[in-house]
């Protein structure tokens, strides 16, 4: 059984045992009152849960990731990527998060290490945020791209990231 499910569950159960406990009742028949309702909800939750995982593919299916790549790199802060050549170090993606799975877009952005600079960059995200009604935000700014490039015997060549060092973590919504 899922962390999240057991989670669901003992909130739940905590949840009734303090309004029950409130209202005077013995411990034990309390406790009896919060699994009588804790115990269906969950059932309840489960295939919610269960069939959300199905579902859930980190794909940008409101199409908000390239307006807030492009919202970042307006601030003229973000240099070119190394992985994405002519294209700003900003990468976004779709995550879902919390116990009723809700969608964050998850936001890297490598090469913005001064405060000002990123407070430019995040001015430009929450101003967006607001006016467009997006999903939450998680930005994380990292020191710099890693990106190694390997020539392969035959010619071809393989990009890979190495360790990056994340700098800053900011949620905007």
């Amino acid at each position: 059984m899922s962390l999240t499910i057991v989670a669901f569950f003992v909130t739940v159960t905590g949840v009734v045992l303090s309004i029950a406990g409130g209202t005077g009742l013995q411990f034990q028949r309390a406790l009896r009152i919060a699994l009588l309702v804790a115990v269906p909800t969950t059932l309840l939750y489960m295939p919610f849960y269960m069939g959300m995982q199905f579902v859930q593919t980190g794909a940008d299916r409101f199409g908000e990731c390239a307006t807030l790549c492009e919202t970042a790199a307006a601030s003229n802060v973000v240099p070119i990527s190394l992985s994405m050549p002519g294209k700003p170090a900003v990468f976004c993606s779709v995550e879902r998060r919390g116990m009723f799975l809700a969608d964050y877009n998850r936001m890297s952005i490598y090469g913005v290490t001064d405060k000002t600079a990123q407070e430019s960059v995040l001015k430009g995200l929450t101003d967006y945020y607001h006016s467009a009604h997006t999903n939450p935000l998680h930005v994380m700014f990292f020191e710099r791209e890693n990106w190694n490039i390997r020539h392969g015997k035959n010619g071809a060549t393989f990009g890979s990231r190495g360790p990056e060092q994340m700098i800053r973590v900011v949620n905007i919504g």
